[in-house]
């Protein structure tokens, strides 16, 4: 969550060298945790998506509209009920678990 946010709202209201300064400090941090193992690879990747891409915030209605096929089986396939059980588990071990799926 505090990496969602952190791409989200505060690395956009610097200005762009700040928000770089920043982002490689993360980066930085993000490499000497996959060097000590202390977390799975997927998590810290997720982190790192999840700060230099903003996440926009989509429905089930526009997953269904996505133009790129790819990309919209991936949504439906989040979106469907076959995966809501596993859902929390993969999100944790990419880093992406938040308040709202525990």
């Amino acid at each position: 969550e505090t990496f969602e946010k952190l791409g989200r709202l505060w690395l956009q209201k610097l200005d762009v060298d700040e928000a770089q300064g920043v982002e490689a400090t993360v980066r930085q941090i993000l490499q000497v945790w996959n060097s000590w193992q202390i977390f799975p690879p997927l998590f810290t990747k997720g982190l790192t998506c999840l700060l230099v891409s903003a996440v926009p915030e989509i429905s089930a209605k526009e997953a269904n509209a996505e133009s790129d096929e790819q990309l919209k089986q991936k949504l439906s396939r989040w979106f469907s009920c076959l995966n809501q059980g596993s859902l929390p588990y993969e999100c944790q071990m990419r880093g992406l678990a938040g308040k709202s799926l525990t």
